[in-house]
């Protein structure tokens, strides 16, 4: 009898040290799917401020100081810094045990190259200097806004794999990338942690993944096209969206652009353009409430003040990025054509082209309906997407340079970013439609859900466990 028992005490060992082992496995294969609206082509700093890239640099990329709590900064590249009490010299000593992979070390050469390129783009009068296992930057003038700019993604410490990739210093690196997926796994495989990151490219209130149970985040497609067992199913929270819908208008001619401001009423084109979406939050300005600079209230228009115009020999092209609105479109370019004289053509690429007709030069579209929002806690972020390569117009508005490096730079205030908000409306280059309210949803395993550090709400998978 007693034989009997020492063998079944060995069998359930065995097997509890079998199905151990088996929910180990299990637990590093835990994937992390999202299904988004759109994906980078590429995976390179110089994206962080298109919403496609950001999500995916929050998981690969690592910036040299991070504000996580909105106002004091801290760092996980570095052993120690410190600055004087002016503002005027500071000291970054790195972690060289940080490595991009086995050929690209954090080393103290590359922090030196690396930090000497980065505060000559905040300040050309910087001076870097080696200090033993630091390095040392001195400015002319004070600079307590120098660590606040070390925050942004765009100017993380990276290096290029190859021509579409870039490797940082987050926890994730990328496996695979294609028009129709992402694929991240993490360096280290960790228990009770996700090690995979799959990011899909949704295809509309059509796609079969609005299906799939194994999709983890939905919160990057619309709103209303989020499945109802995911309500059901999912933790979710409501929290205001830093974030602001506006239309772009990308042409030469002051004269219609006037005409497209204001003349294309914002709450019927808002409601052209997204006829699922039943409330909106009306903004005065491009920046959202809760931005320095934002203001309440809708948009000032006057089309009787602008017309008559004389009509473009070509048409004007609307870029349509939005899903299931091709009617309600069609009517409301023509309800404007009726009003201006100015007939609008309403055109549409390929997920995989998207990009391209976005940001390549010359744009191919003279209005476009864009999300803007920001990947760092200030109103200069939000001017991101208006100024440098990746501005959404042919040519950055000259007027925004100077304010802009500014901003950067400096703490601008409320009184810079109301006065850049107004002047591109004065000059009818941007029509703010709406600011975002939502609401997200995560699996309900997840015990330490941490979402929107700074202004943005794309979650930093490393952090989850559960």
């Amino acid at each position: 009898m007693r034989g009997h028992n020492k063998t079944y005490c060995l069998i359930a060992l065995v097997l509890g040290r079998l199905l151990s082992g088996l929910a180990a496995a299990a637990e590093q294969d835990a994937v992390w799917e999202v299904l988004s609206g759109g994906l980078p082509v590429r995976v390179s700093v110089e994206d962080a401020s298109i919403n496609s890239s950001i999500y995916v640099l929050k998981q690969t990329h690592e910036p040299l100081f991070r504000r996580d709590d909105g106002e004091i900064v801290n760092s996980r590249l570095l052993k120690r810094w410190s600055r004087n009490p002016w503002a005027t010299e500071f000291e970054l000593c790195p972690d060289t045990s940080f490595k991009f992979d086995e050929q690209h070390i954090f080393s103290l050469e590359y922090f030196q190259d690396y930090i000497s390129k980065v505060a000559k783009i905040f300040d050309k009068r910087a001076v870097v200097s080696g200090e033993a296992r630091c390095v040392k930057i001195s400015f002319k003038t004070s600079r307590k806004e120098f660590l606040k700019f070390l925050t942004s993604y765009e100017y993380a410490p990276t290096v290029k794999k190859n021509k579409g990739i870039e490797l940082g210093l987050g926890k994730f690196i990328v496996e695979s990338i294609s028009k129709n997926q992402l694929v991240l796994k993490r360096r280290e495989p960790e228990r009770r942690a996700y090690n995979k990151i799959i990011f899909h490219q949704y295809a509309g209130p059509a796609d079969p993944n609005l299906k799939n149970r194994q999709i983890s985040d939905f919160n990057n497609i619309p709103s209303f096209d989020i499945p109802e067992w995911v309500k059901a199913e999912y933790f979710h929270f409501d929290s205001p969206i830093l974030r602001s819908i506006d239309l772009i208008i990308n042409h030469p001619d002051k004269d219609i652009r006037k005409a497209v401001y204001n003349c294309m009423d914002y709450n019927a084109l808002r409601r052209a353009y997204v006829p699922k979406r039943s409330s909106f939050i009306d903004i005065k300005n491009m920046l959202p409430i809760g931005v320095p600079g934002a203001e309440a209230g809708s948009p000032i228009q006057n089309c009787k003040a602008v017309l008559p115009v004389k009509a473009p020999e070509k048409q004007l092209a609307f870029l349509n990025l939005a899903y299931d609105n091709d009617k309600e479109m069609s009517a409301f370019c023509r309800d404007f054509q009726n009003k201006t004289g100015i007939k609008v053509d309403v055109i549409r690429y390929p997920d995989n082209e998207v990009d391209a007709a976005v940001f390549n030069f010359p744009r191919r579209y003279n209005m476009v309906v864009v999300v803007i929002d920001a990947v760092r806690p200030d109103s200069a972020a939000f001017f991101d997407y208006l100024v440098g390569t990746n501005s959404y117009f042919d040519s950055a508005p000259p007027f925004l340079g100077k304010q802009y490096l500014q901003m950067l730079r400096e703490d601008g205030g409320k009184s810079v970013a109301e006065s850049m908000a107004a002047k591109l409306g004065e000059e009818a280059l941007v029509l703010p439609l709406y600011q975002n309210i939502g609401t997200f949803y995560y699996p309900q395993k997840i015990k330490n859900m941490i979402v929107g550090r700074g202004f943005i709400e794309y979650p930093e998978v490393a952090d989850f466990r559960w």
